[in-house]
């Protein structure tokens, strides 16, 4: 399996449901998971500058699926 941008930016459980969902409906799932990813960060891409843009996009923009595990 190719090392890839998912794999490193993920938790790993996030990766395998990535991976099965492609192998179950193909490419399509990519792009699915692509518009969601931004969608569900539409309001903070909105508001960033576009070098807190460059950088959020190389990492923050997971952010939002993790979980905290306080309770």
């Amino acid at each position: 399996m190719a090392y890839s941008y998912a794999q490193r930016s993920f938790p790993l459980e996030f990766v395998f449901r990535i991976y099965d969902n492609c192998l179950a409906s193909g490419i399509e799932a990519i792009f699915g998971f692509a518009l969601s990813l931004l969608q569900k960060n539409e309001a903070k891409l909105l508001s960033l500058k576009f070098d807190e843009l460059v950088a959020f996009l190389n990492g923050g923009i997971t952010d939002v699926y993790k979980v905290c595990y306080d309770v």
